[in-house]
């Protein structure tokens, strides 16, 4: 460190002096050549109402039937999207809540002792009864989050 410190010598300065008239630092102020730099000034964008359109009208038209909100508004691209998110987790509620009273039915019947009769479902006659109770509960929960989105989706359309 101390050879470092020793060799470092700070800059000289120039004997020379020589004023370049391209040098900004030396060059004199002109107020004609010199033009001070002012940046363009844009307009905010203001929102001017229209007075005929009420956003406390759609939220309520809204609120009584999913996509007439948006209808108001004139957003009618909105509608397929609402109405087939609301198709599909309808579809996601039925799908499950078929599957688990077809499995709920067969835990029961093989809680009762019944085992390959009529009333029993021979696609389930090779499932074992703890895969029967966890279908149920699977199907049941699907169901359950399926009816969820329903709501949250009809909610905050």
């Amino acid at each position: 460190m101390l050879g470092l410190a020793v060799v470092a010598k700070a800059q000289q300065p120039d004997t020379i002096t020589v004023k370049n008239k391209k040098d900004s630092l030396n060059r004199a102020k002109d107020s004609v050549a010199s033009k001070r730099y002012y940046p363009k000034i844009t307009k905010e964008k203001t929102y001017h109402p229209d007075s005929l359109h009420d956003p406390h009208k759609a939220v309520m038209r809204s609120l009584m039937i999913p996509g007439w909100g948006q209808i108001y508004n004139h957003r009618w691209w909105k509608l397929p999207l609402i109405y087939g998110g609301l198709g599909l987790l309808g579809d996601v509620v039925i799908f499950n809540n078929n599957y688990y009273k077809e499995f709920l039915k067969e835990a029961l019947l093989r809680e009762k002792g019944i085992v390959n009769t009529p009333q029993n479902d021979k696609a389930l006659a090779g499932v074992s009864n703890d895969d029967v109770v966890t279908y149920t509960n699977l199907y049941r929960r699907n169901r359950d989050l399926g009816i969820l989105g329903f709501v949250v989706a009809g909610e905050y359309r």
